[in-house]
């Protein structure tokens, strides 16, 4: 494996002010067992070591590992950018300790920004994140994209929650662009954008055809080789009769809950990853490790 870390850059607490991380890291297989062969990184991100909580499948030993920023949010400034990407066979699951913060901003609203790249070649990269909470006045831009390789599957959740219960500190202005972004042998499968600025999108968080006054938002995404379309879709008829909400549509599967509980939204998208993760990767699903640490 190589390792590289490089310099960190000046700071400045200015409108001008530009705080980058970076992370790069690759995962294969080696003599039978899911190993980092590449790991380049520059500010805090790292991922943790490797832990193999499961039994091998078809002879591959899958890994789990924890993505880490140790300030644990994201400042005016920030720009993180994170690259992970898996070569044929290997199975990794990605999840991170604790929630991501994205603080609000000062006078000079400089805002924040989370960029996540995930390529997946013939083989399993699951991603599932702790939840991003956006404080008032932040200014964040967060983006997933997913590039699907060859016979490459993808599971991976994102919650969102607007403003901080604690304090009764809502998300009453600022601004938030999310996108998401999924391909799967050059074809695009999904380009989503969700863009508010407040105070003037307030009657949209309001609104019935919009947030209906929820504060969290949580996305599930299941994208596996085409072939697996029709158990996709099986499975997708299934989940909605449990009253789960989700849509398929070729080989990819999509669910979103809205309301106000992160720790109903957490159940939900373990609910979908328990029976999603069967189909897509013939393993069950089990606790995260990260949670029983």
């Amino acid at each position: 494996m190589t390792s590289v870390q490089s310099a960190p850059c000046g700071h400045e607490f200015t409108a001008q002010r530009h705080w980058s991380a970076r992370l790069n890291a690759t995962c294969a297989v080696r003599r039978g067992k899911t190993v980092l062969t590449k790991l380049d990184f520059e500010g805090p991100l790292n991922l943790k070591a490797l832990l193999y909580p499961e039994p091998p499948y078809q002879g591959v030993l899958p890994a789990e590992a924890i993505l880490l920023h140790p300030p644990g949010g994201l400042v005016s400034g920030d720009d993180l950018r994170i690259a992970l990407t898996t070569e044929p066979q290997a199975r990794l699951l990605v999840t991170t300790p604790a929630a991501t913060m994205v603080y609000g901003t000062d006078q000079y609203a400089v805002p924040q920004r989370q960029a996540v790249h995930l390529t997946v070649t013939d083989s399993v990269l699951e991603y599932l994140p702790a939840e991003t909470i956006v404080f008032d006045r932040a200014q964040a831009h967060l983006s997933l994209e997913v590039e699907l390789r060859g016979k490459g599957v993808f599971i991976g959740a994102e919650t969102l929650v607007l403003g901080r219960k604690v304090g009764a500190q809502p998300f009453t202005q600022g601004a938030l662009s999310q996108r998401a972004v999924i391909w799967r042998n050059g074809h695009l499968l999904l380009n989503e954008h969700l863009q508010l600025t407040l105070p003037q999108d307030q009657r949209l968080l309001a609104a019935n055809c919009g947030w209906a006054g929820a504060t969290v938002l949580s996305t599930f995404y299941a994208v596996g080789p085409h072939d697996e379309g029709a158990a996709l879709e099986q499975l997708a008829a299934k989940l909605n009769g449990q009253g789960l909400g989700v849509t398929s549509l070729h080989a990819m599967l999509i669910g979103r809950y809205l309301g106000s509980s992160v720790a109903t939204a957490e159940r939900w998208i373990f609910d979908l990853w328990a029976q999603v993760r069967p189909v897509l990767t013939k393993l069950a699903a089990r606790p995260l490790r990260i949670k029983n640490c």
